[in-house]
C-alpha cells in the first residue's frame, strides 16, 4: 500500500565513481600553464526544504539540476502545475508519520506535475489526491509529460501513492504523445479509487512504430477500484527499426479493475519484450481480461507464477 522507501545513502540516483586524480591524468598533456578552473555550484547537488504549496512551487520554479526537494509533512494544495524543466528529486522528508500530499487548488484545470523539455524526476513517499476541492477546477493528471518533447527523459517513482482522480480522462501516470522515456520505474505504490488509467504509456497511436518508453519496470504495486486500466503499454505498427518497449511487470496485485465490457486491467499491446510474473488478479477485468496481449509470434513474452480470482481470462495470441 505505497510503502515507504528508504532513500538514505541515495544520492540522486547517480553512481558511485571512484575519485580520479586529475592532474595524474593532465601529466605530459596539454599546455603546462593551463589550470582547470574550479565550478563550486557542480560540487554538490542542493537539498531544499519547503514547508508549503508557495514554497513548493517556487523551489521547483528555482531549481537546479540536481536538486532534492524535501516535503515536511502535511497538504500542498498548488495553485498551479509543476513544471520540472532540469533533473529533479522531490521527496518527503525523513521520519514523517504520512506522506506529504500534493493536490491541485487552482482556478484552471491542471496537471500536478508536468515533466517537460530538458527534465527528468525522482519521487519519493508522496501521495497525489486528485480530489476536487470546492472553488478550484481540479487536477488532471498526477505526473504526466508536456506535449511533444524533443528530448527523452527519466522518471522513478517509488512509496507514492495516487487516488481521487474521478474522469476517466484524468491519469494516475501517464506519457504523453510524441514524448520518449529511456527508462520509467515506478515500484512500492498504491494507486486507488481513480476513473482513468493508473499507467498509461498507450498515447502513440499513429501505428507507426513509435511508443513512450523504451524500458518500464513495475514493481509491487497495488492497483484497486479502478474504472480504468491498472497498466496501458502499446506501441503500434511493425517497424523493425526499433526493438523496444521492454517492459517487467512483477510481484504486482490488481483489486477491483477495469470491470468493463471488453476491459482489462493489464493491457500491452505490440510490447516486444515483456515479463509478467507472480501477480494476482481478485475480482478484475471481469468483462473481458485479467491480461489482453495482442503480440506477434517474434515477441518476448513471458507471463509466469500470476493467480486470477474471480477475474477475466488471459488473452493472447499463443499459448502461454
Amino acid at each position: 500500500m505505497g510503502r515507504r522507501v528508504d532513500t538514505k545513502g541515495f544520492v540522486n540516483g547517480k553512481v558511485n565513481m571512484p575519485e580520479i586524480d586529475v592532474e595524474k591524468m593532465r601529466e605530459g598533456r596539454g599546455a603546462g600553464w593551463y589550470s582547470v578552473p574550479q565550478n563550486d555550484a557542480l560540487a554538490e547537488d542542493r537539498t531544499v526544504e519547503v514547508t508549503s504549496a508557495e514554497e513548493l512551487e517556487m523551489a521547483v520554479k528555482d531549481a537546479q539540476e540536481g536538486d532534492v526537494i524535501v516535503l515536511a509533512e502535511g497538504k500542498y494544495p498548488l495553485k498551479k502545475s509543476l513544471s520540472v524543466a532540469t533533473a529533479l528529486t522531490l521527496r518527503a522528508a525523513e521520519g514523517v508519520s504520512a506522506n506529504p500530499v500534493v493536490s491541485f487548488a487552482g482556478s484552471k484545470k491542471s496537471s500536478l506535475v508536468t515533466i517537460v523539455d530538458g527534465g527528468s524526476l525522482k519521487v519519493y513517499n508522496l501521495d497525489f489526491s486528485g480530489k476536487l476541492a470546492i472553488g478550484t477546477a481540479g487536477a488532471r493528471h498526477a505526473i504526466t509529460t508536456a506535449e511533444g518533447m524533443i528530448k527523452p527523459y527519466l522518471l522513478e517513482v517509488k512509496g507514492c501513492a495516487f487516488y481521487d482522480f474521478g474522469e476517466s480522462t484524468n491519469f494516475a501516470v501517464r506519457g504523453a504523445q510524441n514524448t520518449f522515456s529511456d527508462c520509467i520505474v515506478i515500484e512500492d505504490c498504491y494507486f486507488h479509487d481513480i476513473s482513468g488509467n493508473a499507467i498509461d504509456y498507450g498515447a502513440e497511436r499513429e501505428d507507426i512504430g513509435r511508443y513512450n518508453a523504451e524500458n518500464i519496470t513495475i514493481r509491487g504495486c497495488v492497483f484497486e477500484n479502478l474504472l480504468g486500466l491498472g497498466v496501458n503499454i502499446y506501441r503500434g505498427g511493425s517497424d523493425e527499426s526499433t526493438g523496444g518497449p521492454c517492459v517487467v511487470i512483477d510481484d504486482c496485485e490488481f483489486r477491483n479493475v477495469c470491470n468493463r465490457g471488453r476491459g482489462s486491467a493489464l493491457r500491452a499491446i505490440g510490447v516486444q519484450d515483456l515479463t509478467v510474473t507472480d501477480c494476482r488478479f481478485v475480482d478484475s477485468g471481469r468483462g473481458g481480461a485479467s491480461i489482453r496481449l495482442d503480440d506477434t509470434p517474434w515477441e518476448k513474452i513471458v507471463v509466469k507464477g500470476c493467480k486470477l480470482t474471480n477475474s477475466g481470462r488471459i488473452v493472447a495470441n499463443r499459448t502461454l
